[in-house]
Parts: structure tokens; C-alpha cells; sequence
């Protein structure tokens, strides 16, 4: 099923209203028809923007093309939209899709999909260290607090890595993270 307009100077053709994805599997793909309905050339862009990431600060799909050469009237562009990841990172659920068409000449049009993103794959979690210099004496034992930032619930208790080998930091305690919720994970340490 698809949905059209036909009361702008901006034809607008999307997909069913409901688009899945599924973060591992293959990308989700679809295409949005534009017309240039109105009686002279114009140019047409397309962008899609999700609650939470309006500012497309994470690259999360590929439009092609990404502006349509002149156009004139009765004309039609055809965007290839390729989903290549969830706007909102570590997000799963049913969540608003706002295409909009914008051009130069005529203005601009806007359309809602909504996709739902299974949860699978990695989820991220965000991490943050509130201090980033630290202070002690030799065998003094350091508290480094650590913000976890999970949108879901974790099954496995989360283990740090990737710190210098000399601290041998590892897992402190098992962290059990409730949904969209936000823990400070203490390690302790002896810095020698």
C-alpha cells in the first residue's frame, strides 16, 4: 500500500506506513516518489529525520540520489533510501520517520512512517567517566566512577576492556541495568 498527495505543488509517494529493521541483518530498503507537480522547473531534496536524532548527528541510512537535478513539471524523482542502521543507538521498538521534501521553488512537504526496529545484534551502551584525572599515592586504592547508560535491559553484566594493562581493571561486580536507566559503577583499584 502505498500514499500519495495530490493537493501541493510537491507530489509525495511513500512506502506502507510500517517499515521494519533489524540491526545485523540486511539493511532495510525503500523508495520515495516525487513529482513535480507544479508548472515550472524546480529541484527537489529529500531528508529523513527520527525523534531523538533530528539533527542526523549519527549516520544511520544512504539516500540516493541526495538532490534531484531540475526538474520540470510532471516530472519524478525516485529516492533510494537505504536503512544501514537505528537512528536512535541502542533503541528497539516502534518509532516516527518524518520525510521531508524540500525545494527551493515550491517549498516543502512532509510525510510520517513509522519503523519498527526488532531488537537484536549489539546494543550499545553508553559510557562516561565524570573525572578524567586522578590523584593518589603509590598503593592508594583510586575510585574511578563510571556512568552506564543502557536503553534496555542487560542480560550479561557489562566488563571493561581496553584500559592500560598495568591497572588491571576487570570486572568489579555484576551490574544488573534496568531499562532506560542510568548506574555509577565504581572500580577499585591500587594503583602501584
Amino acid at each position: 500500500m502505498t500514499f500519495t498527495t495530490t493537493d501541493t505543488r510537491i507530489g509525495l509517494t511513500v512506502p506502507a506506513q510500517t517499515l521494519h529493521y533489524t540491526p545485523g541483518a540486511d539493511p532495510t530498503q525503500f523508495v520515495v516518489e516525487v513529482v513535480n507537480q507544479s508548472d515550472r522547473f524546480a529541484t527537489m531534496q529529500l531528508d529523513l529525520f527520527a525523534p531523538g536524532n533530528e539533527d542526523n548527528s549519527t549516520v544511520w541510512y544512504d539516500l540516493t540520489p541526495e538532490i534531484s537535478t531540475r526538474k520540470p513539471p510532471g516530472d519524478r524523482t525516485n529516492f533510494h533510501i537505504t536503512i544501514l542502521g537505528s537512528p536512535i543507538p541502542g533503541f528497539a521498538g516502534l518509532t516516527n520517520l518524518t520525510i521531508r521534501v524540500t525545494s527551493l521553488e515550491l517549498g516543502e512537504e512532509r510525510r510520517i512512517i513509522r519503523l519498527y526496529i526488532d531488537p537484536g545484534g549489539e546494543l550499545p551502551i553508553e559510557i562516561k567517566m565524570p573525572v578524567r584525572q586522578f590523584q593518589s599515592s603509590p598503593l592508594e586504592q583510586v575510585h574511578i566512577p563510571i556512568y552506564l547508560k543502557e536503553c534496555h535491559p542487560m542480560k550479561k553484566a557489562p566488563r571493561v576492556y581496553g584500559l592500560m594493562a598495568f591497572l588491571q581493571i576487570g570486572l568489579l561486580a555484576a551490574l544488573n541495568i534496568p531499562s532506560i536507566s542510568q548506574q555509577i559503577a565504581p572500580l577499585k583499584r591500587r594503583l602501584c
